[in-house]
């Protein structure tokens, strides 16, 4: 029968297991090594296994519980008090506060470190706080069926190799590759089983569920991303995002302070993890900047396929994961090739502009005015004429709730300015004056045009057998 405990003697068994078991503290997050083939922590009393195969993984608040229990007796008088003797646990146990650049994985020829470089080695004598449990399998025909089943999703064999090196990037935990991977599109086209599949890799303990709307609404949630390889959402709300200034941080890898409920202090949020959301729609924002749009990195499921339980089944096995991981391992990205190798598609820009375009009544207002009267009318053009050409435009359209400072808002991430001297009739004022387009803005000037470069029209002639 389990009893209930004093203070003091709480605090004894907390340094009693967090010793004996060998427990880690590692950002707010503690840890329990484990053998890497049977992850038994069940064992009472609890003893670390041999180092060369130990893995680390996460306790929560229950699973300490559920130790306390089996180790001494202990009943708590409710969540409070296990909440303390938690708090009480994190003291006592080892603190690591340097920062991890590798994770550990399982194959054949026993636990693996996965380095910087993509490259499998000998598991080191030391903490690692994320680990892979699927088998890897690097079976070739294995590979090609997965790959074929991606690239068939995506009707594009470019945007499968893409897809699977942004993937990969969430295999280094030393740093982030400060993207956001949308995956859009209806029902029953493959983001659901692709979802699956990734957290089905990488296992609960290293993957979190916070929203965008929880990052903007800076919710306590949010801590849940210390220690994580990915944040993982399969179903993502469409509602407006007001605030994207955590979101931007997080996904950086830059430190968030987050208020936990009931609590007076801030807690340090800082995770290099992979964010990924699965949509139907993509949320409108309030933040039109161009940093945010970098950060996004689009991918869509066009097909619609029938219910096939066996294939997701097939598909979930650990044999396929395996070649997953294979597969994401070729891919492997290492910090000095990010530029390159997460480079957006001809498809991504073509998603995002489309987004823009939906998001941004400036982009709106920018193709109204192109196609009228050409580039010149906004290139060299004063800032309060277009700003007022913009209220115009809106009131044509009966939305009369603009006022000249939310107009120029709307304007100002589309281009860039400079204050310049401007006469109007014998008075000399500053006016700032539009002296080029933003990088994005000009992709979108382009797509207007619809002209196919030499290149395309090379290729299409060849395509057709007339030369």
């Amino acid at each position: 029968m389990r009893e209930l405990k004093t203070i003091k003697e709480l605090n004894q068994e907390a340094h009693t297991l967090a010793v004996g078991s060998g427990l880690v503290r590692h950002r707010d997050v503690i840890y329990i090594p484990v053998d890497y083939e049977t992850r038994d922590m069940s064992a009472v009393p609890h003893a670390p296994p041999p180092i060369e195969r130990t893995i680390w993984i996460p306790l929560s608040h229950s699973e300490i519980e559920q130790l306390a229990g089996e180790q001494f007796d202990t009943a708590f008088r409710g969540k409070t008090e296990r909440d303390n003797f938690c708090y009480m646990l994190a003291q006592h146990a080892e603190q690591s506060d340097k920062d991890i650049s590798t994770l550990l994985v399982r194959t054949k020829q026993g636990l693996r470190e996965l380095n910087e470089q993509g490259e499998l080695v000998d598991s080191p004598q030391e903490f690692r706080p994320n680990t892979l449990y699927p088998m890897l399998n690097e079976d070739q025909a294995d590979k090609d069926k997965v790959f074929a089943v991606i690239s068939g999703w995506l009707e594009s064999d470019e945007e499968a190799h893409s897809l699977l090196r942004h993937l990969a990037t969430s295999l280094a935990p030393g740093w982030s590759a400060v993207k956001y991977v949308l995956l859009l599109g209806d029902g029953r086209n493959g983001k659901s089983v692709m979802l699956k599949m990734i957290e089905g890799l990488f296992g609960r303990e290293n993957v979190s569920s916070v929203t965008r709307q929880m990052m903007s609404e800076q919710n306590a949630t949010v801590t849940e991303l210390n220690g994580k390889l990915l944040n993982l959402i399969y179903d993502g709300r469409s509602e407006y995002v007001k605030d994207s200034g955590t979101e931007k941080s997080l996904v950086a890898g830059d430190p968030a302070p987050i208020r936990k409920l009931y609590d007076s202090t801030v807690t340090m949020v800082q995770s290099n993890a992979l964010f990924i959301e699965g949509l139907n729609r993509e949320p409108k924002t309030k933040d039109k900047s161009s940093a945010l749009q970098k950060r996004l990195v689009r991918f869509h499921f066009p097909r619609v396929y029938p219910v096939n339980i066996k294939f997701q089944r097939d598909m979930l096995t650990e044999k396929t994961l395996g070649a997953f991981l294979a597969l994401l391992i070729e891919h492997y990205v290492t910090f000095d090739e990010v530029a390159e190798a997460l480079a957006p598609t001809v498809k991504a820009k073509e998603l995002q502009l489309e987004h823009q375009y939906a998001n941004q009544l400036g982009m709106q207002f920018l193709q109204q005015v192109v196609e009228k009267d050409g580039i010149d009318a906004v290139l060299g053009q004063p800032m309060p004429e277009l700003v007022e050409r913009f209220i115009a435009w809106r009131v044509s359209e009966f939305d009369t709730s603009w006022s000249e400072v939310s107009a120029a808002e709307q304007l100002q991430p589309l281009f860039e300015t400079e204050l310049k001297s401007k006469r109007t009739g014998k008075q000399v004022r500053k006016v700032r004056m539009v002296v080029a387009l933003k990088e994005e803005t000009t992709e979108f000037i382009e797509s207007l045009k619809g002209e196919d470069t030499d290149d395309e029209i090379i290729e299409a002639v060849v395509a057709d057998g007339d030369v």
